[in-house]
């Protein structure tokens, strides 16, 4: 049976140390790109590279709520996030995502994409590729 995850109101992101959890309004999950080496002869016309067998795993953005009393640490080590996700009808666990990094960036609070409340962006640099985790 194909995987199914559904994002909407009631998902939540949450973290191992900073013991943050909050409603999760948008998320980019992070693009995988593998890193390359320069691998160019004097002689040949062409610049070539080789993969280095090295994966960068990207930078997830959360956009969440903004609460003051409930703020993420910038700049602390690693930790497991996980976003947890709303059950289908007849589910009895829910599907998760998770993955591993630290808090790169937070924004001050603006203006949400709902227009109705304070929101803030949250950048996580990934020391881990996500996974996502089918529980039923």
């Amino acid at each position: 049976m194909a995987k199914r995850y559904k994002f909407s109101k009631g998902t939540t992101i949450t973290n191992t140390d900073d013991a943050y959890s909050i409603d999760l309004i948008s998320v980019k999950l992070p693009d995988v790109a593998s890193e390359e080496i320069e691998d160019t002869v004097i002689t040949d016309s062409v610049m070539k590279t080789i993969a280095s067998g090295f994966k960068n795993a990207g930078e997830v953005v959360l956009e969440v709520p903004w609460e003051p009393d409930n703020q993420v640490t910038v700049g602390d080590d690693d930790q497991t996030w996980t976003i947890t996700l709303p059950l289908y009808s007849g589910d009895s666990t829910p599907n998760t995502i998770t993955g591993t990094g630290h808090v790169t960036a937070k924004t001050q609070p603006a203006l949400g994409t709902d227009a109705n409340r304070l929101t803030q962006q949250i950048t996580v640099k990934c020391n881990s590729e996500w996974a996502f985790n089918e529980t039923n």
